[in-house]
């Protein structure tokens, strides 16, 4: 169409890079800011796409006819671009931008993301046609008049934006290099048909027992084990603890997990807090058991001690929140006895309900009934229920992504409190793995120097 409107196939060509390189560039630094370009990058392509070439056209349609109808030469022409729909194209995208902003305020993620994924792709748009366009044309263009004196400054216009397009070029190829790396080290669940191809093949291959305690063990094994071979991981989160009335506290805090191979010994895992800083540089030392109680040590820096959290202490809240010492511990296969109660949807998927009891003394539950979908084999709900066998909260397992085309993390946790109205939500950032942590990163003596 641009080819048709501006008469010239150069023009046409030339116009389509102010128009996708900020849309690359809007994918990187999202991806560089925020961690996953997910399902709202989408629709941005199509929307953004729609109104950031306005500008553009508006530009290039001014300074055409400068060029044929008042013979300006190439700095006139753009001159004269700009005198004309500068103020406007400018006004334009802020207005845009703000109106896109809105969004970022809704309760519904995608389109909270899709807004402020626009509004950046606007204003980005705007900086490229204001610097890059022009660059474009006074490099791709050749006058029809003589060279005049001024030809000078036109020569040093164009080094000068030259510089620019060197800029400009290297920030969307690191967009585009950042959002390829971003792509490859994660996948959101929008791309969870593709994804799910060799997990579902795997899962018709395996020939379920018709005794429900026995099929329950299955079920539960394959999404353990569809869980090993990480090595080691790394992750930082953030904590919302919010009470009956909804107030909230938030906390910071990294878990570090070294896996244990052998399926009869529990993984090892430490947690750290950094905010707020009454509690900065609490730390919790776990290794998780099967059939013994976890071992686990709470150092407290108010009281430079390391404390170990007793096997009667475990069903008791970790730092205030609605998560227990022994809901944050490694959940190995063997812990618990298994029952299969059949299967019903659960969102996007059918999922498979199992009972769990746990075969271990002074546990602070007599019983979970889990929801674990039959697509990736990963829990989607537990519902956790008290010594008196009433329920007492319910943890969902959200917004799942894939690292390394392997392992699937589930990245906000949130635990509600039937009893007491209570909430806690765990906000995942992106996982590390392999990186190099050894049995001696997980002793007692790490917990008081623990960052």
């Amino acid at each position: 169409i641009m080819i048709v409107a501006l008469q010239s196939v150069g023009f046409g060509i030339l116009s389509l890079l102010p128009n996708l390189a900020p849309l690359v560039m809007t994918f990187g630094g999202w991806a560089l800011l925020v961690g996953e370009v997910g399902m709202a990058a989408a629709t941005v392509s199509a929307t953004s796409l729609g109104i950031i070439v306005d500008n553009t056209v508006h530009i290039l349609t001014k300074y055409r006819r400068a060029r044929r109808e008042s013979g300006l030469d190439v700095e006139g022409a753009v001159r004269y671009a700009f005198d004309t729909v500068g103020a406007a194209v400018a006004a334009n995208a802020l207005i845009l931008a703000l109106g896109f902003s809105v969004l970022a305020y809704s309760s519904f993620k995608i389109t909270a993301e899709m807004g402020m994924l626009t509004a950046l792709a606007i204003v980005i748009a705007l900086l490229v046609d204001l610097f890059f366009l022009p660059a474009l044309l006074l490099l791709g263009a050749k006058s029809k008049t003589q060279p005049q004196p001024k030809g000078q400054s036109i020569m040093q216009a164009a080094r000068i934006n030259g510089r620019l397009i060197s800029i400009l070029a290297g920030l969307a190829l690191l967009g585009a290099g950042a959002t390829a790396a971003m792509a490859g080290d994660s996948k959101s669940e929008a791309e969870i048909v593709v994804a799910s191809v060799d997990s579902a093949a795997e899962s018709e291959a395996i020939n379920f027992s018709a005794d429900p305690a026995v099929k329950g063990h299955q079920i539960a094994a394959l999404a353990d084990r569809s869980d090993r071979g990480f090595r080691d991981s790394r992750v930082e989160l953030e904590m919302i603890l919010r009470n009956a009335a909804g107030s909230e506290s938030r906390r910071k805090l990294k878990i570090s997990t070294l896996e244990v191979p052998d399926e009869s010994v529990g993984d090892k895992g430490l947690i750290v807090f950094s905010i707020p800083r009454d509690i900065k540089g609490t730390a919790l030392l776990s290794h998780a058991k099967i059939l013994e109680p976890d071992d686990q040590w709470l150092y407290l820096p108010a009281l430079k001690r390391v404390k170990r959290i007793s096997s009667r202490n475990k069903s008791g809240p970790f730092v205030g929140s609605e998560f227990a010492f022994e809901d944050i511990t490694g959940q190995e296969l063997d812990k618990y006895e298994y029952t299969w109660l059949g299967e019903e949807p659960c969102g996007a998927f059918t999922c498979d309900v199992i009972e769990r009891t746990p075969r271990y003394e002074n546990s602070g539950y007599t019983r979970q009934i889990g929801w674990v979908d039959q697509t990736h084999r990963q829990p989607r709900r537990l519902d956790y229920y008290d010594r008196k066998d009433d329920l007492l909260k319910t943890q969902t397992f959200e917004d799942y992504r894939l690292y390394g085309g392997k392992y699937w993390r589930a990245q906000t946790f949130r635990m509600v409190n039937h009893q007491t109205g209570k909430s806690t939500d765990l906000h995942f950032g992106a996982y590390e793995f392999g990186i190099g942590l050894k049995d001696k990163n997980f002793v007692k003596n790490v917990l008081a120097r623990a960052r």
